[in-house]
């Protein structure tokens, strides 16, 4: 649960503390994770993994960013500006495919664009698209439940006289 709350504060505080936390390789009833088959599917997986929730590849976060990309020039852009950062600096550094690394070289490599890189065009678009993932994760029903929200069920009677 502690980790669900570091992510919700990375939509509102910017994140700083997400990276280094400890991913389970299955949940808690044993179900092994799905592994990303994308280099996008994995900067989401990465971003927004499975712990006793689902993450971002359980609900189809990826095939939903994917079918934005292609009613939004903005966000398509964006995306086709990072993903090949992502891909080149995997391949140089560990000789794999980015959604072939494990998840610890993955948070690696998302920090050292995100975080630590001293190209302020590529921390933006990093910012950017993960702002985008998690408002996207949090949005819906699930990424609410994992955040403890819960929907009221009377709502206050306004008169306007």
């Amino acid at each position: 649960m502690q980790r669900r709350l570091v992510l919700a504060s990375a939509i509102t505080l910017g994140g700083a503390a997400l990276w280094g936390l400890n991913r389970p390789k299955s949940d808690q009833h044993g179900t092994p994770r799905k592994q990303p088959e994308t280099t996008l599917a994995s900067m989401i997986d990465t971003l927004v993994p499975r712990d006793e929730f689902p993450g971002g590849i359980d609900i189809g976060l990826d095939q939903t960013i994917a079918q934005q990309m292609a009613q939004q020039p903005k966000l398509n852009q964006l995306i086709a500006r990072l993903l090949p950062i992502i891909e080149r600096s995997a391949v140089t550094e560990y000789h794999r495919a980015f959604y072939r690394l494990t998840i610890d070289q993955r948070e690696a490599q998302l920090s050292k664009h995100w975080y630590q890189s001293t190209n302020p065009i590529v921390r933006r678009d990093f910012m950017q698209f993960r702002r985008h993932v998690l408002a996207q994760y949090y949005e819906s029903p699930i990424g609410q439940q994992s955040m403890g929200y819960q929907h009221p069920t009377t709502y206050p009677n306004y008169h306007v006289e």
